[in-house]
């Protein structure tokens, strides 16, 4: 994989670039780089925040010049950009040897269609397809969480099949129910709490993508892989009483 490419993001933030956009093994990579990079926990790190091939750093420009140990006098003439620069492409060289971890894999139990998806039946008509195909399409694919965002621990995946594609909703919904699985352009994706949302919902896990209580509180993170298993209703709702919703 070649060098990332570092732009600045503001003046307390640098953008790492590993890949476009949809680049799954770049999305893997981002994800894998960006905890190394936490782990390196030097003077004036505040946060990396991963996305679609491409993380965020944030730090404290002052606590980064206070922590390079320059003189200062020299402290006058060095950016904190450029030193955390230079730590970014000093952490690559040791990270791009060490291979990266394809994050863990995590089953999803689904009920299909009914009240738990009410929008399935107008995807199978967009597409073209069957219920019975777009539910099979769904499930038979391995999806990576590329970003967290939107909510708490709301995942958003690639590894759509292109057969499945539709565009997000004229109309957003006012209210879609935790636990949502939706559809929008070429990804997809689970609300993890009640919200607003405009995703076409074909189904609906039992699973809680976010908990308070739990440490990490999320279920997923970028990385993370992500498979749909189909289920009944009786079968969601022991699912429900095993995670307690």
């Amino acid at each position: 994989m070649k060098k990332p490419i570092l732009e600045p993001l503001g003046d307390q933030a640098m953008l790492v670039t590993l890949g476009d956009a949809g680049d799954r093994e770049a999305a893997v990579a981002a994800a894998s780089f960006s905890k190394a990079v936490m782990e390196m926990a030097w003077p004036g790190l505040l946060e990396c925040v991963p996305a679609y091939a491409s993380f965020a750093v944030y730090y404290d420009p002052a606590a980064v010049i206070a922590g390079s140990g320059i003189r200062a006098a020299a402290s006058m003439r060095v950016s904190a950009y450029a030193l955390v620069q230079a730590r970014i492409l000093s952490a690559w060289e040791g990270f791009r040897g060490t291979g990266r971890a394809s994050g863990k894999l995590v089953v999803i139990p689904v009920k299909y269609g009914d009240e738990e998806g009410p929008d399935l039946q107008e995807v199978a008509r967009s597409t073209g397809l069957s219920v019975e195909e777009v539910v099979q399409l769904h499930a038979s694919r391995e999806y990576t969480v590329q970003a967290i965002g939107f909510a708490p621990g709301f995942p958003y995946m690639s590894g759509l099949d292109p057969l499945l594609a539709v565009p997000r909703k004229d109309t957003p919904r006012t209210r879609v129910a935790a636990g949502s699985i939706g559809i929008a352009g070429l990804q997809t994706g689970i609300y993890p709490i009640a919200s607003p949302g405009g995703w076409n919902i074909i189904g609906r896990t039992p699973r809680a993508l976010f908990h308070l209580e739990r440490r990490p509180p999320a279920l997923l993170e970028p990385g993370d892989r992500v498979r749909f298993e189909p289920v009944d209703q009786r079968e969601c709702s022991l699912e429900e009483e095993k995670h307690g919703g």
